[in-house]
Formats: C-alpha cells, sequence, structure tokens
C-alpha cells in the first residue's frame, strides 16, 4: 500500500525546501522565468521542476495555442519531463497546472490534454490536498 503525500492547498517555498524526499512539478514559461503562482514558489528549489505551460510571461502574456507550432510545444514539455529525475523520490505535479495564468487547458486543450497524460506516467498518484492549511 503507497503511503500517502499531504501536501497544503497553497504549496509555499518553504513546504518545498522541507521536503526534499519529494519532487515537485510545477507549471512556468519556455524559459523559466516566470515569477507568480507555482513558479514563485517552486523556481530554483533543487526538488523542483518546471513544466512549460506557456511560451512567456511578460507584461504581453504569450499563451500556447492547438496550432501548427504545437509540435515544437510538445518538445518543450517532453524535454521538461525528461528533467525530471526518477530516483525513488515520490513526483508531485502540483494540482491545478496548466490553469492559471497560462490558461492552457483553455487556449490549447490538446496540448494540455498531452501534457497531463505524460504528466501521469510519473505522478504519485495517492496524494491528498490539506484545504485546512494556510
Amino acid at each position: 500500500m503507497e503511503s500517502k503525500v499531504i501536501i497544503p492547498h497553497r504549496v509555499t517555498r518553504a513546504f518545498v525546501a522541507q521536503n526534499p524526499e519529494l519532487i515537485f512539478v510545477y507549471g512556468c514559461d519556455v524559459v523559466g522565468k516566470a515569477c507568480l503562482g507555482q513558479a514563485w514558489s517552486c523556481h530554483g528549489e533543487p526538488n523542483a521542476f518546471g513544466i512549460p505551460t506557456m511560451i512567456k510571461y511578460c507584461s504581453a502574456k504569450v499563451h500556447y495555442h492547438d496550432v501548427a507550432d504545437s509540435a515544437t510545444y510538445k518538445q518543450y514539455i517532453e524535454q521538461a519531463i525528461a528533467k525530471i529525475p526518477r530516483d525513488g523520490r515520490k513526483i508531485i505535479v502540483l494540482p491545478k497546472i496548466g490553469m492559471g495564468c497560462s490558461r492552457m487547458y483553455e487556449l490549447s486543450p490538446k496540448l494540455y490534454n498531452f501534457m497531463i497524460a505524460a504528466l501521469d506516467l510519473i505522478r504519485y498518484k495517492n496524494v491528498e490536498i490539506d484545504y485546512s492549511s494556510q
């Protein structure tokens, strides 16, 4: 029986740093420089790995769309997933990845479904969210 991993509703940088036995997967932009939401809590932590859910976060927010460039965007996602270590640590995909400012689930549903299917192959599934935490 797999042990349950409980994560807070709002994953903080402190929580990520205090749990090096876990690997966290979060949404970011292609260059890995997004600084809001999940990326704010995870970027730069040695046990956190970003998956590009949008092209670039800036004042002009450049989003993915299911268009001719989808093959390139799939490669970005595949390359990011390939960098996640498979070293026995539990891989925790943060809830609502691709549903924040990237709006990936809405603007690029085919690519979003591709990403979720790929992450489902490696994610630890016995995760519970503690909604009573801050």
